[in-house]
C-alpha cells in the first residue's frame, strides 16, 4: 500500500511544479526579450524550484531552508565569479550552474526566493 503524501508535501510539490513548469517556459521561450527573460527570469524561477524541491525532504524552518538554498545560490555566483567552472556553453556544468557572474542574478535569486518563503507563509495561516 502507497502512503499518501501529507499537506506539506502536497503543497511543495505542487509550488515546486509551478516554478519548473514558469522555468522551463522560460528556458524555451524565444520572443520578445527573450535574453532578459532567459537570464533573469530563469535564475528566479530556478531558486523558487530548489526552495521548494529541498522542502519536499527537509522539514527544518523556513529561515534554514531559505538559507540553504541561498548560500547554494550565492555560492554558484561566487564560483562564477571566480571562473570556476569552464566557459564552453555545450558542457553540461555551464549549462546548470552558467558561466558568467552578474549581480542582477543575485537580485533574482533573493526575490525568486522570496517568492517561494511568500507562497509557503501565505499557504501556512
Amino acid at each position: 500500500m502507497q502512503r499518501q503524501p501529507d499537506n506539506f508535501r502536497r503543497f511543495h510539490l505542487a509550488a515546486g511544479s509551478a516554478f519548473l513548469a514558469a522555468g522551463l517556459f522560460v528556458l524555451f521561450y524565444r520572443g520578445p526579450g527573450w535574453r532578459f527573460t532567459r537570464g533573469t527570469l530563469g535564475d528566479l524561477f530556478v531558486v523558487g524550484f530548489l526552495y521548494h524541491l529541498l522542502s519536499l525532504f527537509w522539514r527544518g524552518s523556513v529561515t534554514a531552508r531559505a538559507s540553504a538554498i541561498a548560500v547554494l545560490a550565492v555560492g554558484i555566483e561566487l564560483a562564477q565569479w571566480a571562473r570556476l567552472f569552464t566557459t564552453r556553453p555545450s558542457d553540461p556544468l555551464v549549462i546548470v550552474t552558467g558561466s558568467t557572474f552578474d549581480v542582477g542574478d543575485l537580485l533574482a535569486y533573493a526575490i525568486g526566493l522570496a517568492l517561494a518563503v511568500m507562497a509557503e507563509r501565505r499557504w501556512c495561516r
